[in-house]
């Protein structure tokens, strides 16, 4: 007999193994990219820390050079004289003066690289350059900020600012003597210094590419011609006083110019990498402001980097160990289906040995369209011959309308050939109307030449007393799970606590104070109560239930039941901050009920005590006496504000040791409760019903029967 065994798993399998695979190369791909993209971060925050650094420690150099050297009396004076005076002598004079006594404190200077010393009056006019001293009298207000602030705050100012000359990072101090503003000094540090300390300092090498616009608004013409020979991009340009090309940059630039200007564009860091005779270089470019926060160019770093090309083969090797690892596992997969291809044959084989025990046994005729069922499975249905009145028995004559289109499913896709076999259960209905349960298995035994199935066979086996041996097992593990939990917990819990109490007063007697002791057998009374009540309820709830309760049953009034309720329940609700409201009308309490008062106040209890417990603190739980519309009856009604019951759980909470709580609460109780309380009001002839809305709480209503006497 040939065998056809879909392929529907191999497919799914070779499926995921593709989507399983795809994924885990691109994740290796994005790990490689975020590498990448942190290397940049890393060399960027590097860079600009590194920036930082330096030209912070610039200014505290300025600062402590000018402190020293410049703001004394004798250069104060001299600054007193030139910006109060008219007299273009005296002026004169001062400037000479001044001149004198700070040259040779600019040659120290230049030895620390401030290349520039410049003073300027309070109205920003040029007063005295070392480096040139033979310029003086313009109005540096159009060109130079830091003056201008300088001189309009009277605070210290530093930042990067182009000169018409030159750019360079200038320190601005304003001169004042006995709060009188004179004036301000400049000290300046062409960028050249400050590259070749960072050079020094950090390795590599350095520049800085200035804005084409901003050195055309800021140039003399000449300087301006000489930048331009000096073009980086159409926008950029080499700062030229403080550039010194290599060999080596110009290779960079050259093989970078195609993405540089793009790059530059966006006016945001951002690294650069290139390959130049084997090795791998990169330029970290960051943003470089002025002092009005603007941006005027870049700082760039060449340094030798081959970080990226690391990444790049792990990237590969990383791919090279999925690709196998993933491969290794399909095989793996591979060999277990074969295996289990194998296993399923012999389960096949093994099958049709079963088909000689003592078993319903089927076959059906795809062509014909016809069952034959042996005497065995006719036995068990129940029938005696093949056919009934001209009709030819058909399996689903048999099973349970409710189960037919299952099994009808199942034999569907075993003629479709989607499966060679099934298994499954369902009812059958055998002719004098009782039912069973039945195992059907199923299998194609022969195929047409178009390997279609052509013959079905089976067999029927009779599992009615397993199917109820299972369900009595499962129902007596659940109750005896469920009863054992709930009263192990009900009942360790008081016993702890009286064994921990005693044994406390019998070792500490002595020592112990007559208000513990007091508060001790407080407790140890409160827990003895608590574990009465709970022995109690189990030999009750065994009691109502084998109707050898006794009930001293008599007549008495319905206002007995709110007042006795209110003794009891009072104290209980106020220690949960609850309030307790009764409602009876006068006339209805005149009316008298018939039956066991003491036993109808502990069923009313259970209910009003599950009503305090589920209400949360602060609520408020109503109890109520009224009459129904035929004036026949009492209704109780007991309302919380708790959590509420679902619908489908309404008839639950009355069955044995079902508990519910508040959601992420423990659940407190055996579950006796309810039932014990159905059981007294059904003995009274009366019922108890629920209503509950989720999240809003719960109403339990208690119909009693009047006593009309």
């Amino acid at each position: 007999m040939r065998v056809h065994r879909p392929h529907n798993t191999l497919v799914i399998a070779s499926i995921l193994f593709m989507i399983t695979l795809i994924a885990s190369l691109w994740g290796s791909y994005q790990f490689y990219v975020n590498q990448k993209q942190e290397h940049v971060n890393v060399k960027v925050q590097h860079l600009e820390k590194s920036i930082a650094i330096i030209l912070h420690f610039q200014e505290i150099l300025a600062s402590t050079y000018f402190e020293h050297y410049i703001q004394n009396d004798i250069v104060l004076n001299l600054m007193r004289e030139a910006s109060t005076t008219e007299d273009d002598t005296k002026k004169s004079a001062a400037r000479k003066q001044l001149q004198t006594y700070v040259t040779p404190i600019h040659e120290k200077l230049k030895q620390n690289h401030f290349t520039h010393l410049h003073f300027h009056l309070p109205d920003t006019e040029s007063f005295l350059r070392t480096h040139a001293p033979e310029k003086y009298g313009d109005k540096l207000a159009p060109y130079r900020r830091t003056v201008v602030m300088a001189n309009t705050t009277i605070s210290p100012v530093s930042g990067y600012e182009m000169g018409r000359v030159i750019g360079a990072y200038r320190n601005v101090f304003p001169l004042v003597q006995h709060g009188e503003h004179l004036g301000s000094t400049e000290l300046s540090m062409d960028f050249g210094y400050i590259q070749q300390t960072l050079q020094e300092t950090y390795k590599g090498e350095y520049i800085l590419l200035l804005r084409r616009d901003v050195c055309d608004d800021m140039l003399f013409a000449e300087y301006k011609e000489s930048s331009q020979r000096t073009l980086l991009t159409d926008d950029f340009v080499f700062n030229a006083p403080s550039f010194t090309t290599t060999s080596l940059k110009d290779s960079i630039n050259r093989q970078l110019a195609p993405q540089l200007s793009s790059t530059l564009s966006k006016y945001e860091p951002g690294m650069l990498s290139t390959k130049i005779n084997g090795m791998y270089y990169t330029l970290t470019l960051v943003p470089f402001y002025d002092i009005d926060d603007k941006i005027v160019g870049y700082i760039g770093a060449y340094q030798r980097d081959n970080a990226q090309q690391r990444y790049f083969i792990s990237f590969i090797f990383r791919t090279i160990l999925i690709v196998l690892f993933i491969s290794a596992i399909f095989a793996y997969y591979l060999s277990i289906k074969r295996g289990s291809d194998r296993l399923q044959v012999e389960t096949a084989q093994l099958n049709r040995l079963v088909k000689s025990t003592r078993a319903g046994l089927w076959s059906y005729s795809v062509t014909s369209d016809t069952y034959d069922f042996n005497p065995y499975c006719l036995e068990m249905l129940r029938h005696e011959l093949q056919a009934v009145n001209g009709h030819a028995l058909q399996l689903t004559d048999f099973i349970h309308p409710e189960d037919v289109s299952s099994f009808s499913g199942e034999l569907e896709r075993l003629l479709s050939g989607s499966q060679d076999s099934f298994e499954t259960e369902c009812r059958l209905q055998t002719r004098n109307g009782d039912t069973l349960w039945a195992l059907i298995r199923a299998e194609t035994t022969e195929h047409d030449r178009q390997h279609k199935a052509s013959i079905i066979s089976g067999l029927i086996l009779d599992i009615t007393e397993r199917k109820k041996a299972e369900e009595m097992i499962r129902e007596n593990l659940r109750l005896k799970d469920d009863f054992i939990s709930s009263i192990s917990h009900e009942l360790r819990t008081p016993l702890f606590s009286i064994l921990g109490f005693t044994s406390i007063l019998i070792k500490e007697k002595e020592k112990m104070d007559n208000k513990t002791r007091d508060e001790f057998i407080s407790i140890i009374h409160e827990e003895s109560s608590r574990l009465a009540v709970l022995i109690e309820d189990i030999l009750k709830i065994s009691l109502v239930e084998s109707s050898k309760a006794t009930y001293n049953k008599a007549g008495f009034e319905v206002a007995d039941l709110p007042e006795a309720l209110r003794k009891k329940w009072t104290k209980k609700a106020e220690a949960r901050t609850l309030s307790l409201l009764f409602s009876l009308d006068a006339a209805v309490g005149k009316l008298c009920i018939y039956g066991d008062k003491e036993t109808l106040i502990e069923a009313l209890s259970k209910l009003v005590d599950n009503a305090i417990k589920f209400t949360p603190e602060g609520g408020t739980v109503k109890i109520g006496f009224e009459l129904d519309s035929d004036r026949k009856n009492l209704l109780i009604h007991i309302i919380d504000e708790g959590q509420g019951i679902e619908k489908s759980k309404w008839n639950c909470i009355f069955e044995k040791f079902y508990r519910s709580g508040r959601k992420g609460e423990e659940t407190k109780g055996t579950g006796l409760g309810l039932p014990i309380a159905r059981e007294i009001i059904t003995e009274h002839g009366g019922v108890i019903s629920v209503t509950s809305c989720v999240g809003k709480g719960s109403d339990f209503t208690v119909t009693l029967p009047l006593f009309i006497t």
